[in-house]
C-alpha cells in the first residue's frame, strides 16, 4: 500500500473527514519549516449542531469547537508519527497556525493555504475554506513533510458566485461580498476586526471556551447541503 494510502485510511480511521496533498515549495522556507510538501486534514463539525446555530451560538457549538480542536491535535500527532514511522521528516503545525498574532488575527501560513492547494475547496466570502461536501463546517490542520506525496491540483479561485448567504447572515457585516482569488488580500473580501469582536462579546458574555459565532458556517449553502444529506430534520 502506497504511503498516500496509509495516510488518507489511518487519519480517517482516527476521525478525519478529508485528507489530500499540497505542494508548497515555491512558498518561502521559514513558514513552511523547510519542507515542501504539506498535508491538509479536515475534519466535519456534528451536522446536528451545526444546525442549531442559525441564530446564534450556543453551548452545544462551543463544546463541538473543543472537541474538535482536542481531535485535531491528536490527528495531527498521528499523522507526524505515521510520516516519521516511515522514515520521514514531519512537522505538525499548531492549531492557531505558527506565528499566530492575536493582533492581526493572522499568521503567515494559515491552514487555509494549506487546504487550497491540497484542492480541498476555497476561502468563501466569509473567510473560511468552502467545501463541496461540509461546506465551511470544519476544522483544519496542517503537517508539514518532505516524504514524496503525490500533490493534489491547487484551487485558485473562489466558487461562491453570487452566493450571498454568509453576508446576510452576518450580524457585523464582516464578509464584503467580494470573491477569493489566490492573489486577494483577506481585507478586499473579509472585515475580520468586527467579526472578532462579536465572538470575543460572545466568549465574555456567555463563557465559551472557543472562540467561534458560526452563523456564516449554517447559513452557507453547502453546508445546509451537508446537514440535508446527513438526515439531520
Amino acid at each position: 500500500m502506497s504511503l498516500q494510502q496509509i495516510l488518507i485510511d489511518e487519519l480517517k480511521a482516527a476521525g478525519a473527514s478529508l485528507v489530500s496533498f499540497a505542494d508548497m515549495s515555491d512558498l518561502p522556507k521559514k513558514i513552511r519549516h523547510n519542507l515542501p510538501r504539506a498535508i491538509s486534514i479536515a475534519t466535519a463539525f456534528d451536522p446536528s449542531i451545526i444546525a442549531t446555530i442559525r441564530g446564534g451560538p450556543n453551548p452545544e457549538y462551543d463544546a463541538e469547537c473543543v472537541r474538535i480542536k482536542d481531535l485535531m491535535n491528536a490527528l495531527g500527532d498521528k499523522c507526524v508519527s505515521i510520516l516519521e514511522r516511515e522514515g520521514y521528516n514531519a512537522v505538525h503545525e499548531s492549531f492557531y497556525g505558527t506565528g499566530f498574532s492575536f493582533d492581526t488575527i493572522s499568521t503567515p501560513l494559515p491552514h487555509k493555504t494549506a487546504a487550497t492547494r491540497a484542492g480541498l475547496g476555497w476561502i468563501g466570502k466569509c473567510c473560511l475554506l468552502v467545501t463541496e461536501d461540509y461546506g465551511p463546517a470544519i476544522c483544519l490542520l496542517t503537517v508539514h513533510t518532505d516524504a514524496p506525496l503525490p500533490t493534489a491540483a491547487p484551487v485558485k479561485e473562489s466558487r461562491c458566485g453570487d452566493c450571498t448567504a454568509c453576508e446576510d447572515v452576518c450580524p457585523v457585516k464582516a464578509p464584503l461580498g467580494n470573491n477569493w482569488n489566490r492573489e486577494a488580500d483577506r481585507e478586499s473580501f473579509f472585515d475580520v476586526m468586527p467579526c472578532l469582536r462579536s465572538i470575543e462579546k460572545n466568549s465574555n458574555e456567555f463563557g465559551y471556551q472557543m472562540w467561534a459565532c458560526g452563523m456564516c458556517v449554517a447559513a452557507c449553502p453547502y453546508t445546509q447541503n451537508y446537514i440535508k444529506c446527513s438526515g439531520v430534520k
